[in-house]
């Protein structure tokens, strides 16, 4: 799938090191991921489709929620070098 191949990955790409100013990138982020989710699936809004439904027809988490995963990751490996 192209979504989760090319798009996701440049999307968060650093993400485990950027400031913790999360409300405003996650929105950000989740609004670009929603676009991308329905351009990708050739959906438009006036097809009147929910958000969670294209969600679910790709069968991925939400970004935010791989952004955190990627911040902790990021900093179990600077607490295994301190």
């Amino acid at each position: 799938m192209i979504y989760r191949a090319v798009i996701r990955p440049v999307a968060i790409y650093g993400a485990e090191c950027w400031p913790a100013t999360k409300e405003v990138e996650e929105t950000h982020l989740s609004d670009m991921e929603t676009k991308m989710q329905r351009w990708t699936a050739g959906v438009t809004r006036m097809d009147r489709i929910r958000n969670d439904v294209i969600r679910q027809k790709f069968g991925i988490a939400p970004i935010a929620d791989k952004m955190r995963e990627a911040r902790l990751r990021w900093y179990g490996h600077v607490q295994r070098v301190s």
